[in-house]
């Protein structure tokens, strides 16, 4: 897993929301990803990033796992789509 920080934490329409500041190890861009709290610490304690996070973009997973965001993946590895 790699560094996030919560740098705001907000009441959703489902409950507490956290926004999690992440840079990418490659072009070095901060980015934020909303996630739902609870689910986080789901994620944090051992569930896979698939099961805690399904609604999520593959690459905002990618970047919460790897540190490294969609277009520095796809320009690495090319589009897997």
């Amino acid at each position: 897993m790699i560094y996030t920080e919560v740098i705001d934490r907000y009441l959703g329409p489902l409950g507490p929301i956290d926004k999690l500041a992440v840079t990418c190890h490659q072009c070095g861009r901060l980015h934020t990803i909303d996630v739902d709290h609870d689910a986080r610490i789901a994620w944090q304690d051992g569930l896979t990033i698939q099961r805690a996070f399904p609604e999520m973009t593959g690459a905002d997973r990618e970047l919460l796992v790897s540190g490294t965001c969609g277009e520095c993946f796809d320009e690495l590895f090319g589009d897997t789509e």
